[in-house]
């Protein structure tokens, strides 16, 4: 499973352990597969945001992207701060 917001949100970087943290990092993407399943679970459960919001939020940082550009920059501060 993808790691959440709250995860990505949180997520810590260590220099020392750069390469397991890249590989697991690159490893949590989401395909666009996967993607277009988060934005179908979302129009065909409209009372999710009420029933169970932290998945609702989930799927839709999914749907929208924002968990791969959220990689994306821990990746990037990966690459630039740890030699």
């Amino acid at each position: 499973m993808p790691m959440d917001s709250w995860a990505l949100n949180n997520f810590k970087r260590n220099c020392s352990k750069k390469q397991q943290q890249v590989a697991m990092l690159q490893s949590m993407r989401q395909t666009r597969d996967e993607r277009v399943i988060a934005g179908l679970d979302v129009a065909f459960n409209p009372f999710m945001k009420y029933t169970d919001p932290d998945r609702f939020q989930h799927l839709q940082d999914m749907q929208n992207g924002n968990i791969n550009i959220r990689i994306n920059n821990h990746l990037l501060l990966l690459e630039q701060n740890c030699p």
